[in-house]
């Protein structure tokens, strides 16, 4: 089953959720309190019935309410808890930090045990980590180390998959990913309504075959948005790094680029951080953003603010997928979900119309 969810919007039967496990808190809600009818509290919350009646279900099945039927819904004496989770992944890596971070803080609002894993990189020996997963019933692990950490799962054990694309596991998972096709369309359509047509793509590993299973989703996704907007005769691609030794080499990239008869006028980078090699070429050779070109982001990231002029973004939603991580983790459903997170844009500085 897949769905979608806007970045810019919460589910709303997760507010009236909370909203309610605040008044239980609080103290306003004691046990045994009855709460008010569905068709009351929808009004109070200026929701729809059904999305109050799920609200009721999640809170039940926590612990927090019982139903009584024909008598209506009370406040449980003893709430059960939701399950301990254990993040699986890296804690100081740019989107899997911001990832970590929102986990976190959603956990501690609803009073859930978290605990974390830090890993180095895939494939690389993990002392501690079978000790680590004995002691919780739901791990969250992010896409990059799924398919070294589900080997050394339980059946027991729910798994929640949390990234950027799926892959083949040999066990039951659920995954919420970012719509990175969509997320790379926004940016190349932003670019467009610019009046660009002359749009490159930064990759973050050489163009060979067979291509990487990230760069080639990145490309497809990049060609595919071009296009739809009917832009069939240009297609640009440079692979910059971002560690400080291939600063030359990236300086030497983008100028052989812009020394084309047809430069590209913007440039679309799957990632904030990948594109400050842009900034620090650009810097060098005397060029201007947004006036030279402009650079769109992903991830909507702190670099975002730190860079000047400041990134223009495609917000992946990461508070959104970790909203739906913990509340997967938490339901007894077996059904395997793939839920993909919509972006949206967020436009800043960097991004301007194109001249002439």
């Amino acid at each position: 089953m897949a769905s979608k969810l806007k970045a810019q919007e919460k589910f709303l039967y997760e507010r009236v959720c909370h909203a309610i496990e605040d008044q239980i808190r609080d103290g306003t809600l004691g046990p045994g309190a009855r709460l008010p009818s569905e068709t009351e509290l929808a009004h109070t919350f200026s929701v729809h019935t059904l999305t109050v009646r799920r609200a009721l279900r999640m809170l039940e099945k926590n612990g927090r309410l019982s139903r009584q039927h024909g008598r209506g819904t009370f406040v449980s004496g003893s709430p059960r808890q939701p399950p301990a989770v254990l993040y699986v992944g890296e804690t100081e890596t740019h989107v899997q930090r911001d990832i970590f971070l929102a986990l976190g803080r959603l956990a501690r609002d609803r009073m859930q045990t978290f605990a974390t894993f830090d890993m180095v990189s895939p494939g690389t020996p993990t002392p501690g980590l079978d000790k680590a997963l004995a002691g919780v019933p739901v791990v969250i692990v992010h896409s990059e180390y799924c398919e070294q950490v589900a080997p050394l799962l339980s059946r027991k054990h729910r798994l929640v998959v949390v990234g950027e694309e799926k892959r083949e596991l040999n066990r039951p998972a659920h995954w919420v990913l970012v719509d990175r096709r969509a997320a790379i369309g926004m940016a190349v359509d932003h670019l467009a309504e610019l009046g660009h047509r002359r749009i490159a793509l930064v990759i973050s590993r050489e163009w060979s075959r067979p291509l990487d299973a990230l760069v080639r989703e990145e490309y497809a996704a990049y060609t595919g948005a071009l296009a739809s907007r009917g832009i069939r005769d240009y297609e640009r691609i440079v692979c910059l790094r971002t560690h400080a030794e291939f600063q030359q080499q990236n300086l030497d990239k983008v100028r052989e680029l812009m020394a084309d008869k047809n430069p590209p006028t913007a440039f679309v980078s799957p990632s904030d951080y990948r594109a400050r090699p842009l900034y620090l070429a650009a810097a060098a050779l005397g060029l201007e953003i947004p006036s030279d070109f402009s650079v769109v982001g992903m991830w909507d990231t702190p670099w975002c603010t730190a860079l000047i002029p400041e990134l223009s973004s495609i917000d992946c939603g990461v508070e959104e997928m970790a909203m739906l991580s913990l509340i997967l983790a938490s339901e007894d459903n077996c059904q395997q979900m793939t839920c993909r997170v919509e972006p949206r844009l967020v436009a800043r500085q960097s991004t301007a119309a194109r001249r002439g």
